[in-house]
């Protein structure tokens, strides 16, 4: 059976999903959160089958207080999504070449992003943080 395109986001979107389940604080983060999860994994399954495998996908989510990170792991080839340049945002949309958003959004939306490429494998670190609030509804820092 072939992959289906876009399986691994709707993979992760739900594994994200059931993370938040039951606390008010990442749900209220989760719009931000499905955009992110949305540029970076079909970045991943779009650029990283360069030699015509997908790469293998490993997420893993992390909460502690007022902080919130996404680990993304691809056993694909090296790239560092961090060194794109920002898209020109002074150019009519007409006049701007198709893509470059994604990582320009995902740096704006999170509060620190890391990349490192560890043991054959890119490693991307998706922080937000937070500051708590009394009723259960988070507001980024």
């Amino acid at each position: 059976m072939e992959p289906r395109p876009g399986a691994a986001v709707d993979d992760v979107l739900s594994a994200f999903d059931r993370f938040a389940a039951g606390d008010a604080e990442v749900v209220a983060l989760g719009p931000d959160f499905h955009l992110v999860i949305d540029e970076v994994i079909s970045n991943v399954e779009r650029h990283g089958a360069a030699s015509g495998v997908p790469p293998r996908l490993w997420c893993e989510f992390v909460r502690r207080v007022g902080v919130v990170e996404m680990i993304v792991v691809d056993d694909g080839p090296a790239f560092d999504p961090l060194q794109q340049p920002d898209p020109p945002l002074d150019v009519a949309i007409e006049d701007r070449p198709v893509g470059g958003l994604g990582i320009f959004l995902v740096r704006r939306l999170m509060s620190d992003v890391r990349y490192e490429r560890r043991a054959g494998t890119n490693r991307l670190r998706l922080t937000v943080r937070f500051t708590p609030a009394a009723r259960g509804t988070a507001t980024p820092s």
